[in-house]
C-alpha cells in the first residue's frame, strides 16, 4: 500500500467516502475552511483537533476512521486506482489556483497522473448531441492532438463528449484525460480502455467515489472542473441553458478561456 504523508492521510481521512461508517466527510468547502482554520497544514489534525474548531467533534470521528480507511485504500489501489489529495505532489496544482475552495479535496484517478500536469484542451457538448456535433468533436480532437496537448474528454462511455472523442483524439495518436461523472470502476471493466491506460496514453479521473453512478450534481461538478483542469474549453453547440451553459458562463466569469462553436460552422469551414 501506498505510504502517505500526513497531510494526504489527513485530507483522504476528513473528504473521503471510501468508508461508508462514521460521520459525513467534509465537503470541499467545509475542508478547505478548516484548513484555513489551522494554518493551511491538516496534518496538525491528526495530533490534536483544536476545541474551537467547528464541528470538532464530527472531525476527531473521522480522522478516527484510519484503521478502517487503510483497509479500504488497500482493496482500492489493488483495483488500480490511486488517490489524490490537494497536497500530494502530482495532483494538479492549477485546480486550487483556479477553483479555490471549490477545488476537490480528492481525486481518484487510474492511469498515468502526470497527464494531469500536461497541457489538455477540453472538449465539451450537450449530452446526447446529434447532428454535426459528433463530426465536428472528431475535427476538433485531431486539431487538439496536432497542436501537441491532451484532449480533456467525458471518458469511455457513450456519448460526443466521452467515446467519439475520446476515439478520435486515440485515433489520431493523442493522449486522453477522461474526466467522469460516472463510475470509475465501470469504465475500467472495458478492455480497450485497459489496454489504452497500459499503453499511457488514457489516464480516467473523478472526484467522486469510484462506484458513484452518474447525476446530474455530478455532472455539474464535471464541468466546473474539467474548465479549470483545462488550458482550453471548447464547446460545440451548448444549448441556452442548462448545465453545460452555466458551466461556461462560470468558468468565462473567472477568466478561463472558453470558445464556443457551432459544430455546422466549423465543418462548413
Amino acid at each position: 500500500m501506498t505510504r502517505l504523508d500526513d497531510a494526504t492521510l489527513a485530507t483522504l481521512l476528513l473528504t473521503s467516502r471510501l468508508v461508508p461508517d462514521g460521520p459525513p466527510p467534509l465537503k470541499a468547502r467545509e475542508f478547505w475552511h478548516l484548513v484555513d482554520a489551522v494554518g493551511g497544514d491538516p496534518a496538525l489534525l491528526l495530533s490534536a483537533v483544536p476545541a474551537e474548531v467547528t464541528d470538532a467533534d464530527r472531525i476527531e470521528g473521522l480522522l478516527d476512521r484510519a484503521t478502517a480507511f487503510a483497509f479500504a485504500l488497500e482493496d482500492i489501489e489493488r483495483s488500480g486506482i490511486t488517490l489524490l489529495s490537494a497536497f500530494d505532489r502530482r495532483y494538479p496544482t492549477h485546480l486550487c489556483e483556479r477553483l479555490g475552495a471549490q477545488a476537490p479535496p480528492v481525486l481518484h484517478a487510474a492511469g498515468p497522473v502526470e497527464l494531469l500536469e500536461e497541457p489538455v484542451v477540453a472538449i465539451v457538448a450537450e449530452r446526447g448531441a446529434g447532428g454535426a456535433v459528433p463530426a465536428a468533436a472528431r475535427a476538433v480532437a485531431a486539431e487538439v492532438v496536432a497542436d501537441g496537448a491532451a484532449v480533456l474528454t467525458a471518458g469511455t462511455g457513450t456519448g460526443v463528449d466521452a467515446a467519439t472523442t475520446t476515439d478520435a483524439a486515440l485515433e489520431a495518436g493523442g493522449a486522453v484525460v477522461g474526466l467522469l461523472a460516472e463510475a470509475l470502476v465501470l469504465q475500467l471493466r472495458r478492455p480497450e480502455a485497459r489496454r489504452t491506460i497500459h499503453a499511457g496514453r488514457l489516464c480516467l479521473v473523478t472526484p467522486y467515489p469510484p462506484t458513484a453512478p452518474w447525476s446530474e450534481g455530478a455532472e455539474r461538478g464535471r464541468l466546473l472542473i474539467a474548465t479549470a483542469l483545462a488550458e482550453r474549453t471548447v464547446a460545440l453547440d451548448p444549448a441556452a441553458d442548462g448545465l453545460l451553459a452555466a458551466a461556461l458562463a462560470d468558468a468565462e466569469a473567472r477568466g478561463l478561456d472558453v470558445e464556443i462553436i457551432r459544430s455546422d460552422l466549423l465543418l462548413d469551414g
